[in-house]
């Protein structure tokens, strides 16, 4: 279930909690708030591997990167969905995907 607290905007889901600047910090801190329906990504997230949102057990932010923040959903049946939401300022989102894919290509040689 999720909680009403998690409607607050200064919930760490919509910010950035795992670093400081030196410079411009309000600045780096407001590129990477992202609001979102918590309740429709637990939707789509039940939905893309057919399940109900009331399977959901946890829902938890568990990375921060450069360009995305990573949550992970829990199933009753400890089946684990990762979320990777980018940053609004991550643009244009595609070289961030295709960068990593890059990457994971070239560690596979």
């Amino acid at each position: 279930k999720v909680s009403s607290s998690i409607s607050d905007p200064e919930h760490t889901f919509y910010n950035y909690t795992s670093g400081r600047w030196l410079y411009n910090e309000r600045l780096r801190l407001s590129e990477r708030r992202r609001r979102f329906d918590i309740h429709e990504l637990c939707q789509a997230v039940a939905n893309s591997v057919g399940r109900s949102t009331d399977d959901i057990t946890t829902f938890a932010k568990i990375a921060e990167g450069g360009s995305y923040r990573i949550f992970e959903a829990t199933f009753q049946d400890r089946m684990n969905v990762i979320v990777r939401l980018p940053y609004p300022s991550t643009v244009p989102r595609e070289y961030g995907i295709v960068s990593e894919v890059a990457t994971m290509e070239y560690l596979r040689l």
